[in-house]
């Protein structure tokens, strides 16, 4: 089994009413999730979600990294990502990409 592509599904809305955090404290009103679809040779299909945001890095981390290789050997591909990652920045909207990849 090989991984063929990587597929993303942007979805998008506004809020009835202002979303903020310690680092957004004014807050927005637009939300957007991603549906990550990455799949196989073999027919079979890794359905994950992530943060909006992550959808470049989603796909860079695929084409670049991941086609053509085994899906079932997640700890060598995981750590291939993070050695990638790991003097640059394997935080925020990097770490979720990874993350939504390790399906």
């Amino acid at each position: 089994m090989k991984i063929t592509g990587v597929r993303t599904h942007l979805y998008q809305f506004e809020m009835t009413r202002y979303l903020g955090d310690a680092n957004s404290p004014h807050g927005w009103k637009k939300s957007s999730h991603l549906a990550v679809f990455i799949d196989t040779d073999a027919g079979v299909t890794g359905v994950t979600i992530a943060g909006g945001s992550a959808r470049r890095h989603i796909h860079e981390f695929v084409n670049q990294m991941l086609l053509g290789e085994d899906p079932r050997g997640v700890r060598g591909l995981w750590q291939r990502m993070v050695d990638r990652v790991f003097k640059v920045n394997n935080r925020g909207i990097v770490n979720e990409a990874l993350s939504a990849i390790d399906v």
